[in-house]
């Protein structure tokens, strides 16, 4: 019997059992293959609704800001919000938003390679757009490549012959008014490369500035980078060693004078 039953073959996994195999959260599990984890190490996915329209559901452990989501959205700076916000045991939210489907051109920021002077500009103007929310005191605080989005549309003007970018903000959950949002604690330096020792610190305006110029050098293709300052000082290494030679002598001249 025992042996006999070893070589049954097993039953596929149902979908909800598979869903938590993925770990997938339990307020999102369902009896079909609809759900897609977007981002790595964050509960970030992409689901359906009951007529088959694609969103994205971030769950979050804090409250969202869906004011500030909101306004955003209202720019065309944001996904649309679905509301209402689902509420779970824990004080654990749903947020539900519009998914911005690559086949329409939405593309994260490092995979751009369209005029990146154009999407510098536009991601600083767009920034400053944010930083006018919630009465001018909005901040995002997290404002890393995977929580921008970037697509190119047709000239606005016919006398542009370039297409012109488009930029949305994603994952506010940091975010809010300044002086009244911090950064989590233990959070990975990694992820808020231009603040020092940033775990509690009441995050700034300056922060997402400083954030955003970072993160778009980082992505930008080592094409259309510019040269840094130390590089424009000095030409080349050879000019560099020159200096060096033709003031080596007189230091050398001057120790032997003194032995």
């Amino acid at each position: 019997m025992e042996l006999a039953a070893a070589h049954q073959p097993s039953k596929p996994p149902t979908p909800r059992n598979k869903q938590l195999t993925d770990g997938i959260p339990y307020m999102l599990r369902n009896d079909s293959n609809d759900i897609e984890q977007l981002v790595k190490r964050k509960h970030v996915y992409h689901v359906t609704d009951e007529e088959g329209k694609s969103l994205v559901a971030k769950v979050v452990a804090t409250a969202y800001p869906c004011q500030l989501h909101e306004e955003l959205s209202d720019l065309g700076l944001a996904p649309k919000l679905v509301v209402p916000v689902e509420e779970c045991p824990g004080r654990v939210q749903v947020i539900k938003m519009e998914y911005l489907d690559p086949s329409d051109g939405w593309m994260r920021l490092e995979r751009f390679n369209g005029d990146w002077d154009a999407v510098h500009e536009v991601a600083m103007k767009a920034l400053e757009s944010l930083q006018s929310c919630l009465d001018g005191k909005a901040v995002h605080g997290d404002l890393n490549p995977s929580n921008l989005l970037v697509r190119e549309l047709e000239p606005y003007l016919e006398a542009r012959s370039s297409m012109r970018p488009q930029v949305m903000f994603l994952d506010l959950a940091w975010g809010g008014s300044e002086g009244q949002v911090t950064y989590p604690p233990f959070v990975n330096g990694k992820a808020v490369r231009t603040v020092k020792n940033p775990d509690g610190q009441l995050i700034l305006e300056n922060h997402d500035t400083r954030q955003l110029k970072d993160t778009l050098r980082r992505c930008r293709p080592q094409q259309y980078r510019q040269p840094s300052t130390s590089l424009r000082r000095c030409p080349s290494v050879h000019a560099c060693r020159r200096r060096v030679r033709c003031i080596t002598p007189p230091i050398a001249a001057s120790i032997q004078a003194v032995s």
